[in-house]
């Protein structure tokens, strides 16, 4: 049902506006979401893609839609194994967005975040916190201690500790994740108890 709502979404919006606006843009990045929610890896990209070109003609090749575009990108080429094309998106959105919104700038931190998740699988561990840890620092000044996403990068670099044998400063940022997440879902949750089990094991 949704993706049929956001088909008669994006049908209106061509016939009232033409085939490239930045409306036309955001009702294909709609579609190419949900296909990506999916699973529907090939769709999402064909209408990433799609939505790129529109967003590139009609705002230019720096702006902050085209960098989240390319994040987008970037995320289906990863979840399809693509691990250096996903790195090259990832790098290109940084760039835009470092320099349209500000280094400080939370989707700045997720970009970090996700390249950190992208070299660890690539097995570059140093490259990875290196980016975890970018993430964390603005994740911190942008959202504050008890966001989740500041639990989440902790995690990422906790198990990054944890394959460097560094057990303690793992177990630290575990416990500090499960603080965080006990108070945002509550102690019982799944993600809570996740954490705490790696601290303590």
């Amino acid at each position: 049902e949704a993706l049929e709502g956001y088909t008669e979404a994006l049908r209106i919006v061509k016939m009232r506006l033409g085939g490239e606006s930045p409306d036309v843009g955001t009702a294909v990045m709609n579609i190419a979401s949900l296909h990506s929610d999916m699973g529907r890896h090939e769709e999402a990209l064909e209408g990433l893609k799609e939505a790129l070109g529109i967003q590139t003609k009609t705002l230019g090749e720096e702006h902050p839609d085209v960098g989240s575009t390319l994040s987008c990108i970037a995320c289906v080429f990863s979840h399809q194994g693509k691990l250096t094309e996903a790195h090259e998106m990832h790098d290109k959105a940084l760039g835009i967005q470092i320099k349209r919104l500000g280094e400080e700038h939370p989707e700045v931190g997720l970009t970090h975040s996700n390249i950190g998740d992208n070299l660890r699988t690539l097995g570059k561990h140093e490259e990875a916190l290196e980016h975890f840890g970018k993430a964390l620092k603005i994740y911190l000044k942008a959202l504050g201690e008890e966001s989740r996403e500041v639990a989440n990068v902790r995690c990422s670099m906790a198990h990054m500790y944890d394959a460097q044998g560094l057990r303690e400063r793992a177990r630290e940022l575990f416990e500090a994740s499960a603080k965080t997440y006990a108070r945002l879902y509550g102690p019982e949750h799944s993600v809570t108890q996740a954490a705490l089990r790696e601290a303590n094991r």
